[in-house]
């Protein structure tokens, strides 16, 4: 079982099967694909490996839902706190509002005057972010980065011109929190800082997050803001 995109993934005969996004939810598919039931039917049942599934009657572990948000003050330390490249990375996912794994995909080939083209590899969507003034500094930033090996991708590994992987930059964001003292945060807050600045502004959230249905954007603005209450006066005094 693999993390990949955000997601768990059962990888077999180089095929990779989506489980869950969560890890509790996760395990319990693998143990249905693996040992009892799923979406590929019941193998080990019907080659009689195992006598009845073993996942019958387990309830779903609940977690709780993500509702963090990373203010401008804090994105703005994350950012000081960070190398170049990993800046240049950061910068994109908010600019853009994509997936870490389609950020980390961008190829020079999908860079136009336009704008740039993604094709999420969740829903294959295809979709342009338009070309605006800070991706145009952002870009004239990514470009000079050193790197040995010129790649087909944007964001390159110093050595060997590979696309820089998602668990490197796990754990740059990681590491650039605790620099920054920035607790509570995770890489995925990102595209939800971006979502959420995106509908405040009064854009299209739901289209720059590439969602087909409203609800899935909605749970990326509404948990992660807090509405500020304004209290009554006080009665003044009669003098």
């Amino acid at each position: 079982m693999y993390m990949k995109h955000g997601a768990f993934y059962l990888v077999r005969k180089r095929k990779w099967e989506r489980l869950d996004s969560d890890y509790q939810g996760a395990l319990l598919a693998n143990a249905r694909l693996v040992g009892g039931s799923g979406k590929s039917g019941m193998p080990k049942l019907e080659q009689q490996v195992v006598d009845s599934n073993p996942c019958t009657g387990i309830r779903r572990h609940t977690e709780k839902k993500c509702d963090r948000y990373i203010t401008d003050a804090e994105f703005s330390a994350i950012y000081a706190s960070s190398s170049d490249c990993m800046r240049c990375i950061f910068e994109m996912c908010y600019l853009t509002g994509q997936r870490i794994s389609d950020v980390l995909a961008i190829r020079l080939a999908d860079i136009s005057a336009t704008g740039i083209a993604f094709e999420p590899q969740k829903n294959g969507a295809k979709l342009i972010v338009g070309m605006s003034p800070d991706l145009e500094d952002l870009l004239a930033r990514v470009k000079p980065l050193p790197r040995r090996v010129r790649g087909l991708t944007l964001f390159c590994a110093r050595s060997g011109g590979k696309p820089v992987s998602y668990e490197t930059m796990k754990q740059a964001f990681k590491a650039a929190c605790e620099k920054a003292k920035v607790p509570g945060a995770i890489i995925h807050d990102l595209r939800a800082k971006s979502l959420t600045d995106t509908d405040k502004q009064g854009n299209d959230a739901q289209k720059l997050g590439g969602h087909t249905d409203a609800k899935m954007t909605q749970r990326h603005l509404r948990l992660r803001e807090i509405d500020i209450a304004q209290p009554p006066a006080l009665p003044k005094k009669s003098l």
